[in-house]
């Protein structure tokens, strides 16, 4: 099966502007800031980040931005900028992986996850879904644990738990 150009640029300008959609409003709901630097103890530092914007909610909101599109979920302030704020980012939440249902029971359900590789099976390409790829979606709406369901060469599905408790391990 041939696949031209303009067919590929269509399905990947296509698959942006989904995604762009889908994600839109995710930053100010997964990503915290603080300013105690105590609340950040055992977390990941990712990166330093500048907040720049008119009003405060404008500049608040552009440091949850950029720290979701660095996958990270707490913003430090660390200063003020001429045009805004300075924060650090930091990963403190990751995705705890199970097929145990006794490890999210409890849990709110946040949505189904489901992600289809079909580049891969029309490319003729081995690129399987792996369980990882369901918990890096699902950090995305501010899931803590997935349950997985089913994973294979083309597609994969979990059902997404919002546990509120720190996991130490993967089931």
């Amino acid at each position: 099966m041939a696949i031209t150009k303009t067919a590929l640029r269509i399905t990947f300008a296509g698959l942006l502007a989904i995604a762009a959609t889908a994600t839109a409003s995710k930053p100010s709901t997964t990503v915290q800031l603080i300013d105690n630097a105590t609340e950040a103890e055992g977390c990941e530092l990712v990166t330093s980040i500048k907040g720049k914007g008119k009003t405060e909610t404008q500049v608040r909101n552009d440091l949850k931005e950029k720290a979701w599109w660095h996958r990270a979920d707490t913003v430090l302030i660390t200063g003020k900028t001429k045009k805004g704020l300075r924060g650090e980012a930091y990963r403190c939440r990751e995705v705890r992986i199970t097929s145990n249902p006794e490890v999210i029971r409890g849990c709110e359900y946040l949505e189904n996850i489901e992600i289809y590789n079909s580049f891969s099976s029309m490319l003729g390409t081995n690129n399987p879904v792996k369980p990882s790829d369901l918990a890096d979606k699902a950090w995305l709406i501010g899931a803590d644990a997935i349950m997985v369901i089913d994973t294979d060469n083309n597609s994969g599905s979990a059902e997404a738990y919002y546990c509120g408790k720190p996991h130490a391990a993967n089931d």
